[in-house]
């Protein structure tokens, strides 16, 4: 620099995605990428959303643990391993409330009235972490309905990319 001014620098932190999750909000839905930091709701319990690969079909993901679709355990060396999928539709075996997550098979087990008709899906029988393909376009290549998560490599180096653009 020829001036007197000192150099200055830019900070920018950046953190892969955890996934997109369904908030059941005053009588709203809304999706967010964020598990828990946007919820101030007590009893409120995000839904993680998963999509296929194919036809973008959105399914509810978890593990069903006292009545209630909770996150799921993806480390294969834990005896509970393994995921569930739900898919959203008229004629499903569950009820699934968007609020709180419990799950039942014919009555709402909470008074959110937030319920929702869903199918369980059938997991891959090499794969309990996998569907077995998507119940509404029969895709069944590789991992066909995946949960909505980005390694920090691509998704950070095209922001931090943009950023450095528009430095002066």
């Amino acid at each position: 620099y020829s001036n007197n001014k000192s150099p200055q620098r830019y900070h920018a932190f950046l953190r892969a995605l955890e996934g997109a999750f369904l908030v059941h909000k005053e009588g709203k839905d809304s999706v967010v990428l964020n598990r828990k930091r946007e919820i101030e709701d007590e009893g409120a319990e995000p839904l993680e959303v998963a999509l296929c690969r194919e036809c973008g079909q959105h399914y509810y993901v978890g593990k069903n643990r006292g009545g209630k679709l909770l996150e799921a355990n993806r480390d294969i060396s834990q005896p509970e391993f393994g995921v569930e999928y739900y898919l959203p539709i008229e004629s499903g075996n569950h009820l699934l409330c968007r609020r709180c997550g419990a799950l039942s098979e014919q009555t709402p087990r909470c008074d959110c009235k937030a319920s929702i008709s869903v199918k369980k899906c059938l997991s891959h029988k090499d794969y309990p972490d996998r569907l077995k393909g998507c119940e509404v376009c029969g895709y069944q290549g590789g991992d066909p309905v995946q949960e909505i998560v980005q390694g920090s490599d691509g998704t950070n180096s095209v922001i931090a990319t943009a950023l450095h653009e528009l430095l002066p």
